[in-house]
């Protein structure tokens, strides 16, 4: 049977073993070791030192996980977001808030109120005009001006609605968001602990 002739690590005291160990105990002090090879070279570890070692990479290796899913989540959330925000007058995109969409289509909505007793205020007079005059096809042409009125009330209660769902989204997904960045970050800050 081949012999390696290695040192203890921990004392320094001469050891023979046979070639294939891979552990062993020194004789000596009682360190166990670990036999390392590289090579032609053949050394001696202590056994806990590597033990520690491969814990540390462990806990590493976990950190870069845990760090690698933030960046990831982080990225989703940036690209997700988008799909939520609305662009302005001025073709910014911002996040929708529930409030500014229901004050929104309140004053949308009022506005189409408006425009219905303005318009038919007007299409009655000039209605009245009309068929003095004779009526026809023109006679129908006041009583369409308050339907746009009509019409523009509806667009803003299912462009309100619309909204709406889309700010609850947002807010939904963002809660989410942050409520799994928060357990990352405490994962990532139990790991840091740990060493």
């Amino acid at each position: 049977m081949k012999l390696l002739t290695l040192t203890c690590q921990q004392c320094g005291a001469p050891l023979e073993v046979p070639a294939k160990v891979k552990q062993l105990t020194c004789q000596f002090c009682g360190t166990r070791l670990q036999v390392q090879r590289t090579g032609s070279a053949a050394y001696t570890e202590v056994l806990d030192d590597v033990a520690e070692s491969v814990a540390r990479v462990a806990e590493t290796t976990e950190q870069l996980r845990i760090e690698q899913e933030i960046s990831r989540l982080d990225r989703e959330w940036q690209l997700g977001r988008e799909r939520f925000m609305v662009r302005g007058k001025d073709g910014q995109l911002s996040v929708p808030g529930k409030t500014s969409v229901m004050v929104g289509g309140v004053i949308a909505v009022v506005f189409g109120i408006f425009w219905m007793l303005f318009a038919g205020g007007i299409a009655a007079v000039m209605g009245s005009g009309i068929h003095s005059v004779g009526g026809g096809p023109l006679s129908l042409l006041p009583g369409l001006f308050p339907c746009f009125g009509l019409l523009f009330i509806g667009v803003a209660i299912f462009g309100t609605i619309s909204a709406y769902r889309k700010a609850d989204d947002f807010e939904r997904n963002q809660q989410q968001y942050h409520a799994e960045r928060s357990r990352l970050l405490a994962e990532l800050g139990e790991t840091s602990e740990s060493e």
